[in-house]
């Protein structure tokens, strides 16, 4: 059966009860609480030390995938310059394409007429050489007629302007 008697069990949990009883315990005349706290300052210390030297790991982590990163954005560049430079050729050869596709139909162009006179391919060779000068214009003198007529916008603007303040 049950007992009833339930004051024995609660002073048998007390916290008085329970000192008594660790600190009666000893080893050597040490008691074995002292060897307890002495573990567990063990314990900690050692975590510490622990903890320390994974920030050092973790510092020298950072600096290698730093360095890593860094090689990846100095790659990166590598290839766009590469890619750009291999856009650059192929568009050259097409170019050099299409110039010689040009050539060969305007000597089709020929063969099918037939006989070709000399003022004929002499007004052939000037329409060449103003489509390479327009060519060569609009690359390098592109900006120059850009910023020319912006200048006269500018001007009409002003000419406008000055009109209806003299009016």
């Amino acid at each position: 059966m049950i007992s009833s008697d339930i004051y024995k069990w609660v002073n048998g949990l007390s916290p008085s009860a329970i000192t008594e009883n660790v600190l009666s315990y000893s080893v050597g005349g040490v008691p074995l609480v002292t060897y307890g706290f002495i573990g567990v300052t063990a314990i900690l210390l050692g975590s510490v030390h622990l903890l320390e030297s994974g920030e050092t790991n973790k510092d020298e982590v950072r600096k290698t995938t730093n360095e890593a990163e860094e090689d990846e954005k100095k790659e990166q560049e590598k290839d766009e310059e590469a890619a750009a430079e291999e856009e650059k050729k192929t568009n050259k050869e097409e170019e050099e394409q299409e110039e010689q596709e040009e050539q060969e139909e305007q000597e089709e162009e020929k063969d099918s007429k037939g006989k070709n006179t000399n003022e004929e391919e002499e007004h052939e060779k000037a329409l060449n050489e103003k489509d390479d000068e327009k060519k060569n214009e609009n690359k390098i003198g592109g900006a120059r007629k850009k910023r020319k007529s912006k200048r006269k916008k500018k001007r009409r603007k002003r000419g406008s302007k000055s009109r209806k303040l003299q009016k």
